[in-house]
């Protein structure tokens, strides 16, 4: 366990985002804002994938329609919210998913906002030719 640790640890990206004030920012600024840029490229398949299974009505909206779109599915739909959450919680070490589940609630929020403004701030892309 401790060799599969180190390893995930050494594929994510450095940020140096200066001192938190707490232990749950610490936690979204050391391990989970690494986490979501590595796995950056990944989210944005699996939205391009959910927006076709949804017939496609994603590539008609406007970019305001389209912010507001991902908000709502990544808010309203448990499977997709569950998948994006794993996606990034299979990148924590044992010792970040037990911090993870001791405050779960508050750092999932924090990872599901995160995880929405990154997709939202890649609208372009989504719309684009992705493929």
């Amino acid at each position: 366990m401790e060799n599969r640790d180190k390893n995930l640890i050494e594929l994510r990206p450095p940020l140096n985002l200066g001192l938190a004030s707490g232990e749950l920012e610490q936690f979204q600024n050391d391990i989970i804002r690494p986490i979501l840029k590595f796995q950056n490229e990944l989210i944005l398949q699996i939205c391009y994938s959910q927006f076709v299974k949804r017939k496609g009505l994603f590539f008609q909206f406007s970019e305001k329609e389209s912010i507001k779109y991902i908000e709502q599915l990544v808010s309203r739909d448990q499977h997709f919210k569950n998948l994006l959450i794993g996606v990034i919680a299979g990148y924590f070490t044992s010792k970040e998913w037990q911090f993870f589940t001791e405050n779960e609630k508050a750092l999932k929020k924090r990872l599901l906002s995160m995880l929405i403004k990154r997709i939202q701030s890649q609208v372009s892309l989504l719309t684009s030719d992705f493929n």
